[in-house]
């Protein structure tokens, strides 16, 4: 899927889990409570559904659903990863392994969560030479080891 194709938005409500938008416009959303153990009871039950274990979703009770577009400079990581997209090659690899040593860092008290979005953003100015394959993943994962290192 190209950048231009995906759309992020922000709901506060947290129902609307995600939504696909057809070539007639016709949009076909998923909704649920705002509850992971709904998604998690799926991936461990699939292709079953069992019920769910927090109750109906009531929409009625909930009155309005609203959306807005995020802010990319409140949203970092956000923005980041469209970053990477639009490049593509191995820049979206890259990220990833950045971000995982970034959140491990951030668990283990050695790196403040604000900072997590600046570092992912600075990593991509790194050159990531090589064609997408095992190896240049690979390569691509050393050099974001390397960035983690220098940076925290």
């Amino acid at each position: 899927v190209t950048p231009d194709r995906i759309e992020v938005l922000v709901h506060r409500e947290s129902i609307v889990h995600s939504m696909v938008e057809f070539d007639d416009y016709a949009v076909l959303g998923q909704f649920g409570v705002p509850d992971m153990k709904i998604p998690i009871q799926l991936a461990l039950t699939y292709p079953d559904r069992l019920p769910c274990p927090t109750g109906r979703l009531d929409l009625a009770a909930i009155g309005k659903l609203t959306f807005a577009r995020p802010d990319l400079d409140t949203f970092l990581c956000l923005r980041a990863a469209l970053t990477a997209i639009g490049r593509g090659g191995l820049y979206p690899a890259l990220l990833n392994a950045v971000n995982e040593q970034l959140v491990a860092r951030f668990l283990a008290g050695k790196l403040p969560f604000l900072a997590i979005g600046d570092l992912a953003m600075e990593s991509l100015n790194l050159s990531v030479p090589g064609p997408v394959t095992l190896s240049g993943i690979e390569e691509a994962e050393a050099l974001a080891e390397d960035f983690v290192r220098a940076h925290t």
